[in-house]
């Protein structure tokens, strides 16, 4: 390696991999939402009001 390339300051590649699994735990929540209600109002005789 030469000095250039020695003296740089490292990417965080940490952050997108988190950002990325925070993004998915989002979307997937509503997405299991629609099933997860179903057994609710079955099991206990909830509304969806």
């Amino acid at each position: 390696m030469d000095q250039a390339t020695i003296g740089e300051k490292s990417v965080n590649r940490l952050l997108p991999v988190l950002a990325g699994v925070a993004i998915q735990l989002c979307l997937g929540t509503a997405y299991i939402w629609g099933i997860f209600q179903v057994e609710l109002i079955a099991r206990f005789g909830w509304s969806q009001a």
